[in-house]
């Protein structure tokens, strides 16, 4: 008989893939995996062959409020389970219910951080909010009976100050989904595209590239995803009377996002040193540019440059010198010998850094574990 897991994550499970690559991975081990998640008023609908899945409406959407509710709700979901399950939690916001829930029902509870969440820059500026969360990471993840991340920086970090080995499992694409086509607009066509993919929040670099594109002729600049600071952007574009050169197109399916990455010439992850978590980050984006051959310019913080020299996909600079960014975009756009070097390369790296790879260290840490039923 299967084992079911019920696997939680805040966000609306439309564009999390990794949450859908565990799980699609677990539907054909010896788990029956259900996804649970929130539905918020313009969440998409959600098509996932083969997954149970259930996400909860509520009140609020931000918030103190917001993660009060959403965890009482998934406790008392949780909680009227019946039979032996095990419990995922995707990140500290969700441990709190699962963890409950797994005591009082004495179900084995796992837990994947996805970042280093009391880090982030939303919390960086409110020191009782992230107090808060550091209180809470410091009782409930020493109890999880397994746990992993995203990079090796942060899986070694997280050991040291809690006593608990934490395994890697990293944000590697997976099965190549035949791509939806996405056809840009007439003005784009003809020009050198650079894409940045993924949320659009503050201090990923945004600002600075938009304001660069004026220097970079028959370049566009291409801002696929959605985020805090959109409109602000939008409005940086305007303001700049940049319109013609750069083009959000809002948050796609995976299907349309990686039709839309193989068109670029260059892919973009420049996130500035503003907070810990952007530091120790490994994006998944550099993943999929890599994956549709698409040479990369990131941040040089130590995930992204490991990938970057390890096997040689583009460069790395500091995106806050801004002139040093602009030789090296230009250097990547145009040095042929370079960029042939990089597309091979990223064929190359393409055949190790993929989820038919990453998953089997998963089921292996999972067997290793002993994650199965008593009796």
């Amino acid at each position: 008989m299967k084992k079911r897991i019920y696997i939680s994550v805040i966000n609306d499970l439309v564009t999390d893939q990794r949450v859908q690559r565990i799980a699609g991975t677990l539907s054909k081990s010896d788990y029956l995996p259900v996804l649970l998640g929130r539905k918020l008023r313009k969440s998409p609908r959600l098509r996932l062959e083969g997954i149970v899945y259930k996400r909860f409406r509520l009140i609020f959407n931000n918030g103190f409020l917001f993660y009060a509710f959403f965890n009482i709700r998934l406790f008392l979901y949780l909680i009227t389970r019946r039979g032996k399950v095990i419990l995922l939690a995707n990140d500290l916001d969700t441990l709190p219910a699962n963890y409950l829930a797994s005591v009082l029902r004495g179900w084995k509870l796992i837990y994947d951080s996805h970042e280093y969440f009391t880090e982030v820059p939303e919390l960086s500026d409110r020191k009782f909010v992230r107090n808060f969360w550091l209180q809470l990471e410091k009782i409930l993840v020493p109890r999880v009976n397994l746990a992993y991340t995203v990079n090796e920086t942060l899986a070694k970090m997280y050991s040291a100050k809690y006593g608990l080995k934490f395994h890697v499992i990293r944000n590697v694409p997976g099965e190549i989904l035949k791509p939806i086509d996405y056809v840009l607009p007439d003005d784009f066509q003809e020009m050198k595209i650079i894409l940045y993919q993924g949320a659009i929040n503050k201090d990923r670099g945004l600002e600075g590239i938009i304001k660069l594109m004026s220097r970079l002729d028959e370049i566009a600049l291409i801002i696929a995803g959605d985020g805090d600071i959109l409109d602000t952007l939008k409005q940086l574009v305007k303001d700049e009377k940049l319109t013609h050169k750069v083009y959000f197109t809002g948050r796609l399916c995976p299907q349309r996002l990686r039709a839309l990455t193989q068109q670029a010439d260059l892919g973009i992850s420049l996130e500035r040193k503003s907070n810990l978590n952007y530091y120790y980050a490994l994006p998944n984006k550099i993943f999929d540019y890599i994956q549709a051959n698409v040479p990369v310019v990131c941040s040089g913080f130590p995930e992204m440059k490991r990938i970057i020299d390890d096997y040689n996909v583009g460069m790395t600079v500091k995106s806050d010198n801004k002139e040093l960014l602009f030789e090296i975009l230009l250097e990547a756009l145009y040095n042929k010998e370079k960029r042939k070097e990089w597309q091979e390369n990223c064929t190359l790296a393409s055949s190790v850094l993929n989820w038919e790879i990453e998953q089997k260290r998963l089921i292996s840490i999972y067997t290793d574990e002993g994650l199965v039923f008593e009796g």
